[in-house]
């Protein structure tokens, strides 16, 4: 199983969002076709977590969608919301970590829930990044020893961890 962790756009350059989206969708027909990949899981956030959840369907991986609370997509534009809609209703499993209402708490308990079920984190994290969901999920694979490929759109690199 992967799980993947990532910026939002708005934390992207538009050069940065195209690399990371292809880079992505690379990365999950890959991990399907030569490592035998069946399960991807995504935290279902605008971004990498929204293009990992495409990808994982387009390369025909079992979609695991984990919601931090009912609530998430609420707050996004209508074009976005309809897409989150889509996802889930395409994912093989959800899990709903809370109620109907945002709670900072539950972002922290997805990322947690993502580094748990996972046999490898994907993170697509900037180099110059220093704080946020991301890091903090990518810091937290880390002191688990969980395999991670980290993916930088800052240097455009590939760089694996720990396999």
């Amino acid at each position: 199983m992967v799980s993947v962790t990532g910026h939002r756009p708005t934390g992207l350059t538009p050069p940065q969002q195209r690399w990371a989206r292809d880079a992505v969708g690379l990365t999950a027909h890959r991990l399907a076709s030569a490592y035998g990949t069946r399960v991807a899981w995504s935290g279902m956030a605008l971004g990498v977590d929204t293009w990992w959840a495409e990808s994982a369907l387009t390369a025909e991986l079992d979609l695991h969608a984990a919601i931090p609370f009912t609530a998430q997509a609420d707050r996004w534009g209508a074009a976005d919301r309809r897409r989150w809609r889509q996802l889930c209703a395409a994912a093989a499993a959800e899990t709903v970590l809370g109620g109907d209402r945002y709670d900072v708490r539950m972002l922290h308990a997805r990322n947690d829930l993502l580094v748990s079920v996972c046999d490898l984190l994907v993170a697509v994290v900037c180099s110059t990044a220093t704080s946020g969901g991301s890091v903090s999920t990518l810091t937290k694979a880390r002191r688990a020893g969980t395999p991670v490929l980290w993916i930088d759109p800052v240097t455009r690199s590939f760089t694996r961890e720990r396999w």
